[in-house]
């Protein structure tokens, strides 16, 4: 295994940016700006536009905000870049609130790791995903080739640990050394074959992106953690330049990383699901398969959900998929396997599904997964409905279990899309929904369903072009108010202008 060790690459906010949030006050994340040592570019403006944000809450109560922000305005460049930053806010025990103490840049657009095959000086870091482990972060993003050079975009799966430090503030583990730069998980040109071990890899995204996810495999407070990340590698491009047939088909893939506190390896990346269809052209929708990770209560044990898309193939047949599946890792195949698997729509439906989300809360060591599931569909009326559920797998198999209370997303004649749920104790009870709604006139409302009161949702925000929800769920059993949910959106910003991210803890 490859082994590195994590240097300290930790950037603190100055005081101007340091604030203070408090439980159900929404906080508008304040972007840095100015120059960073070792890099030409710095932050870049306080106007650029920061979105595709996720969040976690890790054991400690601290909170990772993680977000790519937009950067070839400024740069002047027609290639369409973006960075990843992190903001880290430390829990205050005394008030039960949050100070922001460190904001990281951790995929830099002036990093270029495949220069020597792919001469591109400047490339585009995006889609970030956050997952705490235990008293860590853990984050991983792509960084992607421009497609006007190398057209099938070839990729570098990027990753870094997050861990609090009082001497630092945060001790950022990458590995490489320089500021800006991930530990490589996977990248074009990987001398690792994902059946032979012996020839190099490609890894190209052109049309998916290569958007990962992460999941929580051994939690290990100040040793030895582990997660697996899942992402898309792109075989089959169907709107390359005299290629245009809408075929497009895509491997998932997955690979581990392993933390000790010091040093970050990794193992050998494997395909989950090869040939994945994504038919279609990019104007039906992009091939994003956005895969989807949850925590299983086996280490060696985890449930993903990711989409499928016939579009456009034959007028009238185009129809969309969700699969909903258990691996389990097999230490005589040294690989993961599928232990079970549903498909929700197929051929029958002649109607989208798209961008599904699982969570789950697991009771560690019992072998039994219960977890939710959201994606959404076209109602029969043409709005977009939520579909919200929960599935238990077990020895018997996998299948739709009843809500203990409640009915699930009430969906009505609303534009409602873009489902999160979050899956949290069984006692006290809590389950969530969170989704954004279309109201007219350019207005957007974020909404919160809770299970147990089963009341219409409620409004977290009403303003124009919000949207994209995310959240992360923590339980502290010694703690006066032991539910906690970290709520992110994105929307217009209010101290800075620009799409900025919204914070709220529930």
């Amino acid at each position: 295994m490859l082994l590195l060790i994590a240097l300290p690459l930790v950037f603190c906010s100055a005081s101007a940016l340091q604030s203070t949030v408090n439980r159900d006050v929404s906080v508008e994340l304040i972007l840095e700006t100015g120059a960073i040592a070792g890099l030409q570019h710095g932050w870049g403006p306080s106007s650029r536009k920061a979105d595709h944000a996720t969040v976690a809450i890790n054991s400690e109560r601290d909170i990772c905000v993680v977000f790519h922000t937009d950067r070839d305005q400024d740069l002047g460049t027609n290639i369409d870049l973006k960075q990843v930053e992190a903001i880290l806010y430390r829990y205050i025990p005394a008030n039960d609130s949050w100070s922001r103490s460190s904001t990281i840049l951790l995929g830099s657009v002036e990093r270029s790791p495949l220069f020597s095959t792919y001469p591109q000086t400047l490339v585009k870091c995006e889609r970030p995903d956050v997952i705490a482990v235990g008293n860590r972060f853990f984050v991983t993003w792509t960084r992607r080739y421009d497609r006007l050079a190398h057209p099938e975009e070839p990729a570098v799966a990027e990753c870094a640990w997050i861990e609090w430090s009082f001497s630092q503030s945060a001790f950022i583990a990458t590995g490489s050394g320089s500021v800006g730069e991930g530990f490589p998980l996977d990248y074009d040109g990987n001398d690792h074959d994902l059946n032979s071990n012996t020839l190099p890899t490609l890894y190209r995204v052109r049309e998916c992106a290569g958007v990962p996810d992460a999941v929580v495999l051994v939690e290990d407070a100040g040793g030895t953690s582990s997660v697996g990340v899942a992402y898309p590698h792109q075989t089959d491009f169907g709107d390359l330049p005299g290629n245009l047939d809408d075929t497009r088909l895509f491997d998932l893939r997955f690979i581990t990383s392993v933390f000790d506190g010091s040093a970050i390896s990794k193992d050998i990346p494997q395909v989950l699901v090869g040939g994945i269809p994504f038919h279609g052209t990019p104007e039906d929708s992009a091939g994003m398969i956005l895969p989807d990770l949850a925590r299983a209560s086996l280490s060696e044990r985890f449930i993903l959900a990711y989409e499928e898309q016939q579009l456009g193939v034959t007028p009238g047949t185009s129809y969309g998929m969700i699969r909903l599946k258990v691996f389990e890792f097999s230490s005589s195949q040294m690989s993961w396997g599928e232990l079970a698997t549903y498909t929700f729509g197929g051929p029958a439906v002649l109607q989208y599904k798209r961008r599904p989300n699982v969570s789950s809360f697991p009771l560690l060591g019992s072998g039994l997964e219960v977890i939710t599931i959201a994606f959404n569909k076209p109602s029969a009326l043409g709005d977009k409905d939520v579909v919200y559920e929960q599935w238990q797998f077990s020895n018997s198999g996998i299948f739709r279990v009843p809500w203990p209370i409640g009915v699930g997303w009430p969906n009505t004649a609303q534009q409602d899309f873009r489902p999160l749920p979050l899956h949290g104790t069984t006692s006290p009870f809590f389950r969530r929904c969170y989704a954004e709604r279309e109201t007219g006139a350019g207005t957007c409302q974020i909404l919160e369903y809770d299970v147990d009161t089963n009341a219409p949702p409620t409004v977290l925000a009403t303003i124009p072009n919000i949207g994209r929800p995310a959240a992360s769920f923590l339980y502290v059993p010694s703690a006066a108010s032991p539910l906690y949910a970290a709520v992110t959106w994105e929307g217009p910003g209010i101290v800075q202008q620009g799409t900025k991210i919204i914070l709220r803890v529930r």
